[in-house]
């Protein structure tokens, strides 16, 4: 009797944990269903133009992607996290009109910076980052195209929300204002 208890209440348990990995977590990891939720995500605002989908990448080998996508004109990232399932959702996003914007994010496996932006005349060759509250700057060369995603591992010390600094720099090796 005490066995039928236990089993019943380990299928019970497992139960519990698969509706709530499924609940919690309702995306499917594929290109589709990303989209689709991200396309439901924006959706939140009626005004929003549909997202098109630049990219998906993972964060290193950690619990984190970053989906870098356009609403119009706007460069904007979307972070998913996943679950033990290997199911994702979508947990904020961010975008912007400027040349350039910067976000951070943490993940399971340390914290990233984030920059994206717009290069429609083709002049920003590369992109200076100087962060504001950690002593740490990176530099990026930005590949061709109309606009531009970077991702970089911060080091292990920087475990808190950063703010940057963004330079641009032309193929001269020149910082510059696009204003």
């Amino acid at each position: 009797m005490k066995w039928k208890k236990a089993v019943s209440l380990l299928l019970m348990a497992g139960l519990t944990f698969a509706f709530y990995s499924w609940y919690e977590y309702p995306v499917k990891n594929t290109e589709e269903d990303i989209k689709e939720a991200l396309v439901e995500w924006e959706a939140r605002d009626p005004d929003s133009p549909e997202p098109k989908l630049m990219d998906i990448l993972q964060l290193g080998k950690s619990d984190t992607y970053a989906i870098f996508y356009l609403k119009g004109e706007d460069t904007a990232v979307a972070f998913l996290k996943e679950g033990i399932s290997g199911r994702l959702k979508l947990v904020r996003s961010s975008s912007g009109n400027s040349d350039a914007s910067y976000d951070s994010t943490e993940t399971s496996k340390g914290s990233y910076g984030i920059v994206r932006g717009k290069n429609t005349d083709g002049r920003v060759q590369a992109v200076k980052v100087e962060l504001q509250n950690a002593p740490f700057s990176f530099e990026e060369q930005v590949s061709p195209g109309p606009y531009y995603f970077l991702v970089q591992k911060l080091p292990e010390e920087i475990n808190e929300q950063t703010f940057a600094d963004i330079t641009l720099i032309d193929d001269t090796n020149t910082p510059f204002d696009p204003n």
